[in-house]
């Protein structure tokens, strides 16, 4: 039983997309660490357009139909959960004369926001896992 309240979708896309956050933190921390260093190529996360992409090819193919009013509205399963990280370095551009490509003020803006993303989404894990706390109760 317990295996399945932690393998929900839900629970495995909010798992996934802490680790994503987690791990943007990370590159846009080492991008910082890095600005001057002479060639150095910034790098960036893939999360959320895969997941929207995982989501939107899920909800048309496996979608519940209601045959009565009185139904409940039943949740399709999709690979949602199933969606990886993806770090990639971005070679194209370049901001300095010495080859590197990394924004100061770019990076500083995504780590202000990427501190908020992960502040939102542990307080839904967080609010999950009261919901879970009282129902055990």
């Amino acid at each position: 039983m317990l295996d399945r309240i932690f393998s929900d979708e839900p629970f495995m896309v909010l798992k996934n997309s802490l680790k994503a956050a987690s791990k943007r933190q990370e590159v846009i921390s080492n991008n910082i660490a890095n600005v001057n260093t002479p060639g150095f190529k910034k790098s960036d996360v893939v999360f959320e357009d895969a997941l929207k992409g995982a989501i939107a090819s899920s909800s048309g193919s496996k979608k519940l139909t209601r045959t009565d009013p009185k139904h409940m509205a039943g949740a399709a399963s999709s690979p949602a959960g199933e969606v990886t990280v993806k770090e990639f370095t971005i070679n194209e551009t370049s901001m300095a004369l010495n080859g590197n490509n990394v924004d100061i003020d770019d990076e500083m803006s995504k780590l202000a926001k990427n501190g908020l993303y992960y502040t939102a989404l542990s307080d839904l894990m967080k609010r999950r896992f009261e919901s879970l706390k009282s129902v055990l109760k």
